[in-house]
């Protein structure tokens, strides 16, 4: 996150630009249980103008995914919950991954798993922990093999 290279337009419903994810996680991190992720934290969070995250938050509301009063923040709507979940749950798993199997600093490893958590798809995430459980001598986790063919070797 932080990044002001970006823009922030949305290629699709099911598919967000890297801005738009990172919005959405951070207004998941950020937002009080019960009130709104305010836009000025949402601005400081993203290293961006509070004008862009304003952009950001009106293109997320325009796909369900926050709902979104000027003035007033924003607060994820169900599906806004899911997919901010997936977000934080790629960037988790890859600076685990980062750290752990490859013994990459944390300092490192958080601002390049947010960099890597917008790129990645599922299916090479778990080949990713598979091949690290592998090369710890423990075995893979559930559904590691319907992963390896479904993906080829």
């Amino acid at each position: 996150m932080g990044r002001t290279d970006r823009t922030a337009v949305a290629t699709g419903p099911d598919q967000l630009s890297p801005a738009l994810e990172d919005c959405l996680e951070a207004v998941a991190e950020l937002m009080p249980p019960g009130r709104p992720a305010r836009v000025r934290d949402l601005a400081l969070r993203l290293g961006v103008r509070m004008p862009t995250v304003t952009v950001a938050l009106r293109r997320l509301a325009a796909l369900k995914l926050v709902d979104y009063q000027p003035y007033g923040g924003a607060i994820l709507t169900p599906a806004g919950r899911r997919a901010g979940h997936r977000v934080g749950n790629r960037h988790q798993r890859l600076a685990r991954f980062l750290t752990g199997a490859l013994g990459i600093a944390e300092a490192v490893a958080q601002p390049t798993a947010c960099r890597l958590e917008h790129a990645i798809d599922e299916p090479l995430l778990r080949r990713l922990e598979q091949l690290a459980l592998r090369a710890a001598g423990r075995e893979a986790p559930p559904g590691a093999k319907k992963v390896a063919q479904d993906n080829g070797p």
